[in-house]
């Protein structure tokens, strides 16, 4: 009841959506870590993406902003954390020995860096 002690009757209204704006902006890559000791590689983009629309083998790490230069391929690799701005990505085995392997990649910021092409996010 209202503050009148009148019987309050639910209906429902149903109102057609004036407009709609439809979201034309792609996510961007803001940052990234690497941690070889927990072999993961941590993604944060500036707005939410579904891990399951990453495809994994056209993200590169490399140890130089040019190529050609050493650099690794994630497509054995599998998303962990399913949706989100923030995704972790558990490097598969190969990759990790490769890149632990490798004395000239993923040692500093000056030598570590990620590529990827359109088809990253699907």
């Amino acid at each position: 009841s209202d503050i009148f002690n009148n019987t309050v009757t639910v209906t429902t209204v149903q109102v057609p959506v004036g407009s709609i704006v439809p979201d034309t902006v792609a996510p961007s890559l803001l940052s990234f870590i690497l941690s070889l000791t927990t072999e993961q590689l941590y993604l944060n983009f500036s707005k939410v993406i579904r891990s399951n629309d990453l495809y994994l083998p056209s993200l590169i790490i490399q140890s130089s902003s040019y190529l050609p230069t050493p650099s690794y391929s994630l497509g054995l690799s599998t998303a962990i954390l399913p949706n989100g701005r923030n995704i972790t990505i558990n490097l598969s085995g190969p990759n990790a020995v490769s890149i632990k392997a490798d004395g000239f990649l993923g040692t500093n910021i000056s030598n570590t860096f990620l590529s990827f092409n359109a088809s990253f996010a699907r």
